[in-house]
């Protein structure tokens, strides 16, 4: 075991939580998978719940805020940005509302994490539409309809609808603000797709 016993228990559970789900794994599975005895790992975290809280916590301790964006370019990457995090976080994001119930510091980290992920995109759509690059509104909160959509499925992903095609959420998300596309947009956005960027 490495000195830092805490932090090593909540690093395996974190592995254990993406690879199988919260719900499916129990403490007596984290302690198995650490060679320790169950009675070592209650030590430092008693429940299961103070475990996963801890583990969002030392995570957001790295959280980087979003920054919006001006270009097509820089969205994509943003878009990879929060795709990256959903993988490396996916019990989190499966769990999302559970995990809020469970804690109010997660709630919290999530309240905070979600007006961070608004703001960012609410001026991303507004520089857009400053360099002419996507369309001014034609219908009212056209935009702020489109960052919740966004924000939505960053969350709960697609549904798993057999007629559905497969795609990933950086495709979908381009489907919908391809249509809003200035012709100078249209530009940036062949050039992006060309280059490969968009998966």
């Amino acid at each position: 075991m490495k000195k830092d016993i805490k932090l090593e228990i909540m690093s395996t559970a974190r592995e254990l939580f993406n690879k199988f789900g919260y719900n499916e794994v129990s403490l007596r599975d984290i302690a198995s998978e650490l060679q320790i005895s169950v009675g070592n790992l209650t030590y430092h975290f008693k429940k299961k719940e103070d475990l996963v809280e801890a583990i969002v916590i030392e995570r957001h301790k790295h959280y980087i805020q979003p920054q919006p964006v001006s270009t097509l370019k820089e969205l994509n990457d943003f878009f990879y940005w929060i795709r990256k995090h959903h993988k490396q976080n996916s019990y989190y994001y499966k769990h999302y509302r559970q995990l809020a119930h469970t804690s109010p510091k997660i709630h919290k980290i999530q309240q905070q994490a979600t007006n961070d992920l608004y703001q960012a995109l609410k001026q991303t759509f507004q520089n857009l539409i400053k360099e002419n690059i996507i369309k001014e509104e034609t219908t009212t909160d056209q935009y702020e309809s489109l960052i919740q959509i966004i924000m939505a499925s960053n969350v709960y992903g697609i549904p798993d609808v057999k007629e559905f095609k497969k795609r990933s959420l950086i495709q979908t998300y381009w489907n919908i603000i391809h249509a809003v596309l200035t012709k100078q947009g249209e530009k940036e956005f062949n050039k992006l797709k060309a280059s490969g960027k968009i998966i």
